[in-house]
């Protein structure tokens, strides 16, 4: 008979070692980081502090955060996701938000309007310029068309 010790660390899943929050990355979507129950506390705050709220991310919460960070252009960097997903998967939250934390329960989304597109029309944006616009014979050609048209 022969017995092995086994490090608690390697046997056990990543999640049941945090208290069963499950581990997050810059691969999971800005959804699932609003959903995440440390995640979401952490990336709320951040967006308090720029003066947002989640409601700005609706039309990406689908999106990555790697993905996110190509789309910012600068305003959100990879040293600020790798401090996001440290504190994260380590349990840190912002100063008074350290309780609720250890439910399993991701945080309340409320339910946003999304905000209503208006149109920004820039004069001479393409005059000069040759525009090619592939399937402009319907849908969301056509109207691309018809709008560098005019």
């Amino acid at each position: 008979m022969s017995f092995f010790h086994r490090d608690k660390k390697e046997s056990e899943p990543a999640a049941a070692q945090q208290g069963g929050v499950p581990p997050i990355s810059g691969e999971n979507s800005v959804g699932e980081w609003l959903d995440h129950p440390v995640g979401g506390v952490i990336f709320r705050d951040m967006l308090k502090q720029a003066g947002q709220n989640e409601s700005v991310l609706r039309i990406v919460r689908k999106v990555s955060l790697n993905r996110l960070i190509e789309m910012s252009k600068g305003q959100f960097t990879q040293t600020m996701l790798d401090d996001m997903v440290q504190k994260a998967n380590s349990g840190e939250a912002p100063a008074g938000h350290s309780d609720g934390l250890a439910t399993n329960a991701p945080a309340a989304t409320p339910s946003l309007p999304l905000a209503e597109w208006a149109e920004k029309i820039t004069e001479g944006r393409f005059a000069g310029k040759t525009v090619i616009v592939t399937g402009a014979g319907s849908g969301i050609g056509r109207a691309t068309a018809s709008r560098v048209a005019r």
